[in-house]
């Protein structure tokens, strides 16, 4: 299997490779079946073979030929090559494989063990180990919006553009540092390009962190919201509209039985404002979304519509114009953050995306397959 081939490539193909490796591994398991995967992430050869009278579409190269090694050393498990370790880390969980040696590589071959996808709100840490130098200006932006929610209890959202790779998540990670030392309770969600279709993705997350049901076993969560709202005779028979955020599989009432479209929407709208304006009463609310421009069109609603009567700070970042850009355009309280751009190594001795280093610079390459799973 190789993920990435043109023209369906995705800036998150070394995970996807590696996410994808152990969901094949995990159904082959329970069927009772041994299964040994090797996963590379690199540049390959992809096209056609053959002469004149008989042609294939194939893919060929040295990170092919790794996997099917990986594969031959993994004995019922997962290797990955450090390649596809550094270019996933963010999203999966692994652990140190040791170094191998295999046919075809004069030196030994670090490899890494997948174990899990890690969740959302892990990746939102990502990067914040590392000191951030430059982007003193949108840094300074975001702050000054921080400030005005916890001292004048001022609302809005705050939305990061700039193009794939310059550091949006990283200037995230940084603002996050500084957030968590401010008198806010923070939230945080990010949207996924795997998953861009499913309605409220983004905000999943953000509900469960804010009703406190991290810790709670699924099935126990209807119960837990029921009780914690049993004295809000508004909120309760609403509760059923969290169905389409939690999957709470709270039965329909005759309230709700009855709302189809926006009338559903505009009630939900309203309910997740009410819910937050009872953490906001208590502590302003800072809430952080990534790569919001993989946000489907529900989940960018709700952003807006709670943006405006909470107490409650929103900063967003996007790669390119996100999915409701044309909405937010029309919201008063949306602003931008000067556009993110790429910075001289020559001026600040930084790349784009905060860390220190060259400056990376865009490329185009027509025929490259990023990750491949042999199996």
């Amino acid at each position: 299997a190789a993920l990435g081939m043109p023209p369906f490539s995705h800036e998150d193909d070394p995970a996807r490779g590696a996410l994808a490796a152990l969901a094949m591994h995990r159904v082959l398991k329970q069927l009772g079946l041994r299964c040994s995967i090797g996963v590379t992430t690199g540049r390959v050869y992809c096209g056609a073979v053959g002469s004149e009278v008989r042609k294939e579409y194939t893919i060929m190269g040295d990170k092919v030929n790794l996997a099917a090694r990986l594969m031959q050393h993994a004995a019922g498990g997962i290797y990955a090559d450090s390649d596809t370790h550094e270019r996933s880390v963010d999203q999966v969980d692994y652990s140190n494989g040791g170094m191998l040696k295999v046919k075809g590589k004069s030196a030994f071959v670090q490899v890494f063990v997948p174990r899990e996808g890690k969740r959302r709100e892990e990746r939102r840490d990502r990067g914040g180990a590392s000191q951030m130098i430059g982007r003193r200006i949108e840094l300074a932006q975001l702050q000054a919006a921080l400030t005005r929610l916890y001292q004048q209890a001022s609302n809005g959202a705050v939305v990061i553009q700039g193009e794939a790779g310059i550091g949006k998540s990283r200037l995230l990670a940084a603002f996050d540092d500084i957030a968590r030392a401010a008198p806010v309770r923070m939230l945080g969600g990010a949207a996924d390009a795997i998953e861009r279709s499913t309605s409220y993705l983004a905000w999943q997350d953000v509900l469960l962190q804010l009703l406190n049901l991290g810790e709670t076993p699924p099935a126990e969560r209807a119960q837990h919201i029921s009780t914690a709202l049993a004295g809000d005779s508004t909120a309760l028979p609403m509760l059923p509209l969290l169905n389409a955020v939690l999957s709470l599989d709270l039965p329909e009432n005759s309230l709700t039985r009855e709302m189809r479209g926006e009338v559903r929407a505009n009630n939900l709208h309203q309910l997740v404002v009410r819910l937050l304006n009872y953490s906001a009463a208590r502590q302003p609310l800072l809430t952080i979304f990534d790569d919001v421009h993989w946000m489907d069109s529900a989940s960018w609603s709700l952003l807006l519509a709670v943006s405006q009567p909470v107490s409650h700070a929103v900063i967003a970042g996007a790669a390119g114009a996100p999915t409701g850009a044309r909405q937010r355009s029309r919201a008063p309280n949306v602003a931008d953050v000067t556009g993110l751009h790429r910075t001289p190594a020559r001026t600040h001795g930084a790349g784009g995306n905060g860390r220190t280093g060259r400056a990376p610079t865009a490329r185009r390459e027509p025929a490259r397959a990023r990750c491949s799973v042999d199996p």
